[in-house]
């Protein structure tokens, strides 16, 4: 019985562990990105929004505390930062291997960013996981301080992901 009492805040603590991460590696911190991308899929009122409304409030009464989430992930090592070179190579979140110096055997499509006009690789996926990618970049070259309308980079990022999936067996 031990474990059964113990298993719901051991998965929330964990859940939670893994929200600090998505929101840092493929939203760069943009709570209200991941937010409106949950009201366009009818997604509003599961527990991720919950915790993000949450999150939300506890910046808007400490500034910093974005900052020492995305440290906290850095230091965790889960998730490595593209800025990170690991064995040679760049870390570029869910959609590649973690362990660096596993060869990548995944199809790569490339994309031309509507932001920056640069070429861009994705692996080639589920819907969910090259809108991801796509994001990831966006988060980059389309920043909610240049971009403030996200309905714009959310449209730009499902379109991309729609073509890019498409053709996903």
């Amino acid at each position: 019985m031990w474990c059964a009492d113990h298993y719901l805040p051991m998965t929330n603590i964990l859940t939670d562990f893994l929200r600090y991460h998505t929101l840092v590696r493929v939203f760069n911190g943009n709570i209200a990105l991941w937010l409106h991308i949950l009201r366009n899929t009818s997604r509003d009122d599961t527990e991720d929004a919950r915790f993000l409304r949450w999150l939300q409030s506890r910046c808007a009464a400490d500034p910093n505390i974005l900052e020492r989430i995305r440290e906290t992930v850095d230091r965790s090592g889960l998730w490595p930062s593209e800025k990170k070179l690991t064995g040679g190579r760049v870390a570029l979140g869910p959609c590649r291997s973690l362990l660096a110096d596993t060869p990548m055997s995944e199809e790569k499509v490339t994309y031309v960013c509507p932001f920056c006009n640069a070429e861009q690789m994705v692996s080639r996926g589920l819907w969910e996981l090259v809108f991801a990618q796509v994001l990831m970049h966006f988060s980059r070259c389309a920043p909610p301080h240049q971009y403030p309308d996200t309905s714009v980079v959310m449209e730009a990022a499902e379109r991309i992901a729609n073509m890019i999936s498409q053709d996903v067996d």
